[in-house]
């Protein structure tokens, strides 16, 4: 096994670990449960990024967020539109 080979294999074992911990990270951040929901009206511009900006919790990523609006609301797309009403979900901070 040449240093070439060993280079590689180190790169290969470093991306899969870097993988792992982003995906906990985002496992790690979706478990607690919401403890209510409240519900909005969609204004004219909002899109779903801006909506968990304003309401997710300072240690909840931003797309976990949004997975959990669609997930609440059975949305297929990210597709809002002004004067929707969405449902939610408020989490524990």
């Amino acid at each position: 096994m040449t240093l070439q080979d060993i280079f590689k294999l180190v790169i290969v074992f470093l991306l899969i670990i870097s993988g792992f911990t982003v995906v906990s990270q985002v496992f790690a951040s979706s478990v607690s449960s919401p403890k209510q929901e409240k519900r909005i009206v969609v204004e004219p511009g909002d899109t779903l990024w801006s909506i968990a900006v304003k309401n997710k919790s300072s240690d909840m990523r931003t797309v976990v967020y949004i997975d959990a609006i669609k997930r609440y609301n059975h949305l297929n797309s990210s597709d809002i539109q002004a004067g929707d009403i969405l449902s939610i979900p408020v989490y524990s901070k």
